[in-house]
């Protein structure tokens, strides 16, 4: 491959204009645009070309018309403006709460259960983190306001390097029907002694007749991909006004925190969703931490009522 940056630029201009699928002729939406652009310049990274068509200088003017062209589209109707993520309303949390009742009686249930209170107590992201998460992933404490789990160190330093943080946050015990040290344990509690993995699959024998004596989960865990249906599912189960995804339920603990009305919020949002690694952040911050997480937790389950220091339960 011989073409010069320049001559690539020009091409790359009339590319993103008559660019159409093949079926139907449409147009692409922009994100589509963008993953294109994406591609062909790891396409030339393959090549060993010392070209980058996203941050270039000498692609500037492609890079101009790509995104005049989107903003043309976009305004004309042709192109659908981006979509945001949204928190999980609080109607729909009252749904999943009421959905998750049955969870102590259904194993599939109950491991949605479990999962869904530790992305949102976590602040977890990527299907990784919950893959190598074992059955002693957790260890449990009390303090003044009740017991907690925290997540030991070394499973939060593991995988992605942005859960480091996770082993300093707790998630509460609410004493409700839906609390998740509750359905954490039973959920332990259920699983072969022989398993390694925290999330594994179900027997399906036991999905018409449990008994209680018998173990509910073997020791085969769930594929890595298998996550990524949970908070879908969850969604169908509770029949749920809308669509949601892993990134909604960060959308929603931080939308918590931001009604609990907690000095300095700002300060706390930007340490959850930090990229840092220094362990000095998290001592500095622990006690604020603390305070967070029971506020997380509170406002998570229906009928605690918060404060702007914790919960109360009711």
């Amino acid at each position: 491959m011989t073409i010069s940056a320049e001559e690539l630029n020009q091409l790359l201009e009339i590319f993103y204009c008559e660019a159409r699928p093949e079926k139907n002729g449409a147009l692409y939406q922009k994100n589509t645009l963008i993953n294109l652009r994406a591609a062909i310049n790891r396409k030339l990274a393959d090549l060993k070309r010392s070209m980058d068509i996203v941050k270039g200088k000498e692609f500037s003017s492609s890079n101009g018309v790509l995104y005049g062209l989107c903003k043309e589209r976009i305004r004309d109707g042709t192109m659908a403006t981006t979509q945001h993520r949204q928190p999980i309303t609080k109607s729909d949390m009252e749904k999943i709460h009421a959905y998750f009742k049955n969870a102590p009686n259904n194993p599939v249930i109950l491991r949605q259960c479990v999962y869904f209170h530790i992305a949102l107590h976590f602040f977890t992201r990527g299907q990784e983190f919950y893959h190598q998460l074992r059955l002693d992933s957790f260890t449990f404490h009390t303090d003044e306001s009740g017991e907690y789990a925290v997540l030991n160190e070394e499973e939060g330093n593991q995988g992605n390097a942005r859960n480091t943080l996770n082993c300093g946050r707790r998630m509460y015990a609410t004493g409700g029907d839906t609390c998740p040290l509750k359905m954490l344990k039973l959920l332990i509690e259920k699983t072969e002694e022989t398993a390694q993995f925290l999330f594994n699959k179900y027997r399906t024998e036991n999905l018409c007749n449990l008994i209680p004596t018998l173990k509910w989960f073997h020791d085969a865990p769930l594929s890595k991909s298998t996550f990524a249906t949970f908070i879908k599912d969850i969604g169908k189960g509770a029949k749920l006004s809308r669509v949601y995804t892993g990134n909604c339920l960060r959308l929603t603990a931080l939308e918590n925190l931001s009604e609990a009305d907690i000095e300095d919020f700002e300060a706390q949002r930007k340490l959850f969703l930090s990229e840092f690694k220094e362990r000095g952040l998290l001592s500095r911050y622990n006690k604020k931490i603390t305070a967070l997480q029971k506020i997380i937790t509170a406002t998570l389950q229906p009928n605690i009522k918060t404060t702007k220091y914790g919960s109360l339960k009711g």
